[in-house]
């Protein structure tokens, strides 16, 4: 059926996904934070106590996952969750980016016109960058915020309850300036020695 919809390609990265998805033995623990799902894979076998945590929404059905952000796929992570809570179907196509879609495929051909001449005179140039700062990949972009997220848990799960609610609703702020392209700025007390309080571990 999904063949119908995208590329054998993208199919094949799905099919991937969905086999771990719905196999015995595949168990994700899920609750909610905010409007968003955090989903924690139980593994018995992990050695390390660093949990593999990823954030779903619901509502767009995107997940924090490198597979989710670089392909614009559906992950395992939502296959699961929508196995998990009885979803009509685990790959609809609402939840397929555009870009995947055969359909788009078809409308962008349709509108590619190929020129074989060329019909003014050019000339090729050095442009000078204005900077040399090299850009990051999205791979690299994500690393890094996942390093920090990762530290602020850390933390935060030594904490009290009520601290370790504050902190979260926090970062649930955090994370929705985010979501409209803003950049949230951390402000520092009046005072010229700003004064330094730990939370509860009780």
């Amino acid at each position: 059926m999904l063949l119908n919809l995208v590329s054998r390609h993208a199919a094949e990265l799905v099919k991937q996904q969905y086999e771990f998805a719905i196999l015995p033995t595949t168990k994700y623990q899920y609750y909610p934070v905010g409007p968003y799902i955090m989903m924690q894979y139980d593994d018995e076998n992990k050695t390390d106590d660093i949990l593999e945590e990823y954030m779903i929404s619901t509502e767009a059905w995107t997940c924090s996952c490198i597979f989710r952000m670089t392909h614009l796929l559906p992950c395992r992570h939502i296959i699961y969750y929508r196995k998990e809570t009885d979803c009509d179907r685990l790959l609809p196509k609402s939840i397929i980016h555009p870009r995947w879609l055969l359909k788009t495929y078809r409308k962008l051909k349709s509108k590619v016109t190929l020129v074989e001449d060329v019909e003014e005179a050019f000339e090729i140039r050095d442009i000078k960058t204005s900077s040399t700062t090299r850009t990051k990949s999205q791979n690299e972009k994500f690393r890094e915020l996942q390093v920090i997220g990762k530290q602020i848990a850390e933390i935060g799960c030594q904490w009290g309850t009520t601290a370790h609610a504050t902190l979260t609703a926090s970062m649930v702020q955090v994370l929705e300036a985010g979501k409209a392209n803003n950049c949230p700025l951390l402000r520092q007390p009046e005072s010229e020695h700003p004064r330094s309080t730990s939370p509860s571990l009780t």
